[in-house]
């Protein structure tokens, strides 16, 4: 299921939902002030929700627009995010090159 920023679905296999919300940094106009993205990755913990990690690019080459992160995915004991990476000549809008299929985005936490 995908909210406005937010993307839910079961990846421990408790019949409970996690959440994936969204969180970047931009001037709040256009792609060309984006700065940084991510999403932050909470749990049920009682009554109460937990951030078990964040996933971040893996990487944002120097020089280009910020990794864009795109159709993350709740799957049994995973989460995979695409990425779309900028070229040097890409218009702000569309970056162009998706990174090989190496596996998803970084997790950390």
């Amino acid at each position: 299921m995908h909210g406005m920023n937010v993307v839910y679905g079961d990846t421990d296999g408790d019949n409970r939902d996690e959440a994936a919300i969204y969180v970047g940094c931009s001037d709040g106009f256009t792609q060309n002030g984006q700065l940084v993205a991510g999403y932050v990755v909470f749990i049920h913990a009682g009554d109460r929700l937990a951030v078990i990690g964040s996933i971040t690019p893996r990487q944002n080459p120097p020089g280009v627009y910020p990794t864009a992160l795109t159709q993350l995915e709740f799957a049994p004991g995973r989460i995979v995010v695409q990425e779309k990476w900028y070229r040097p000549a890409d218009a702000h809008c569309c970056p162009a090159v998706a990174p090989p299929p190496s596996g998803p985005a970084r997790e950390t936490g």
